[in-house]
């Protein structure tokens, strides 16, 4: 046999048993991927050795090499090597995810485990307390002892949130702290012993969706991070509550009483805000995109860096509201008042303001791209810039026409390029 046909033996041979024993270990190999990396890393070296030694052999005389079947099938061996090796390492990136992932899941379902069954021992204990309270409301006296709604605070900070793998999400709650609230709800407490267990228990991260609380006394109450996506909360009173990071999601929140409450973060898309009242409300950082609140009163609210999407504020009373750095594009905010607000820094591309009143209101730095500023009264409004009618040009606003012809700007020196509206 020729030294050319041992090299090509000897090739053949080597390609064989490495797809032979790839194939093997590919079960292992798959978990293991610095194993797989360096056995594709050995596989290459050794195939790039035999590959010098066919080189030198099918050297010609005047030293070109011969074109010839043989380097083609090794060209193919290197493709394949690649291809192959790049498959099976992202195979192993991907189990070792997978993997990964299933092991958080497992590990927390311990945890949800171990927590649950720590707070469903705290039972007991609430039929205790449940027991007394239905005796001293018998007795119909006055109020309430201290020593039971301390019981009561003291049994509502026992349950501790857990973490829950629900529809491929992370969520912190506690099913605890609903059920007891929904339970407290149930019974004839009087208004003062009431106001002193909502002012002094926790009923964060409870878990409510879709629980109806319509008309319900929850004054100062705390709800932050709850779960009430979908809650029937009509006519609710809200007043001063900690409702931060609260989940409101599609609820009915009409001619709720919202104000001075704490709404900080607040997922509220597609809620019903209609005659709602959100006088002195934080809102700042919430969303609600979406959401319905016709009629409704934000006197002096907080609104900053909030997401405000298509929303409906038509006919609502917006005096002194702060919408520092908002986004409020496509909204809907017709015979609004406006009056006093602070809308600096806030996009309002495509938003509809026709018949709205912005006296006093700031609009230093405040985007109006395509808005509708249709019959819009602009009294005394602060805008930037003496170049503010050539941006209403630019913003193909609707109703500039009417504007320029029905104020004029005057300069204003509180603040560097501060313009003031007044009528002609």
């Amino acid at each position: 046999m020729s030294t050319k046909n041992k090299y090509y033996l000897l090739f053949a041979l080597f390609f064989v048993m490495a797809i032979v024993v790839a194939i093997y270990f590919s079960p292992y190999l798959l978990d293991r991927p610095d194993i797989l990396v360096g056995f594709a890393l050995c596989f290459s070296l050794i195939l790039i050795g035999l590959l010098l030694l066919l080189l030198i052999s099918y050297l010609s005389k005047d030293g070109m090499v011969k074109p010839s079947l043989e380097w083609v099938v090794v060209l193919l061996a290197f493709i394949f090597i690649g291809l192959f090796s790049t498959f099976l390492i992202q195979r192993s990136k991907q189990r070792k995810k997978d993997f990964d992932r299933q092991a958080l899941i497992t590990s927390m379902q311990k945890k949800e485990l171990i927590s649950a069954e720590k707070n469903t021992a705290q039972l007991p204990l609430w039929l205790e307390i449940k027991a007394k309270l239905l005796t001293e409301i018998a007795k119909a006296d006055a109020s309430l002892p201290d020593i039971l709604i301390e019981e009561i605070v003291e049994l509502s900070h026992s349950y501790i949130p857990y973490e829950s793998y629900i529809a491929k999400r992370y969520i912190i709650s506690s099913p605890e702290r609903g059920r007891l609230l929904l339970d407290l709800l149930k019974l004839d407490i009087d208004s003062y012993s009431w106001s002193k267990i909502l002012a002094q228990a926790t009923f964060s991260y409870s878990s409510l969706p879709q629980a109806n609380l319509e008309g319900r006394d929850l004054n100062g109450i705390n709800l932050s991070s709850a779960n009430l996506m979908g809650a029937k909360l009509v006519a609710t009173r809200f007043y001063k509550a900690n409702l931060r990071n609260v989940n409101l999601w599609s609820a009915d929140l009409s001619r709720a009483k919202l104000s001075d409450t704490q709404l900080t973060n607040a997922n509220l898309e597609w809620t019903q805000l209609i005659e709602a009242n959100l006088d002195n409300a934080h809102l700042d950082g919430a969303t609600l995109n979406n959401s319905t609140a016709t009629k409704a009163s934000f006197v002096y609210a907080s609104v900053q860096q909030a997401r405000l999407i298509a929303a409906r504020l038509d006919s609502c009373n917006l005096h002194g509201v702060d919408f520092y750095q908002s986004e409020l594009s496509k909204c809907s905010m017709k015979a609004a008042t406006l009056t006093a607000a602070n809308l600096r820094n806030s996009f309002w591309t495509d938003a509809i303001l026709t018949k709205a009143d912005m006296t006093n209101s700031v609009l230093r730095g405040t985007s109006l791209e395509r808005a509708d500023l249709t019959a819009v009264t602009l009294d005394s409004v602060f805008v930037r810039g003496a170049d503010w009618y050539e941006k209403l040009l630019t913003w193909q606003v609707k109703g500039r026409t009417a504007i320029t012809k029905k104020y004029h700007l005057l300069e204003e020196t509180s603040f560097p390029e501060n313009f003031v509206l007044h009528r002609h």
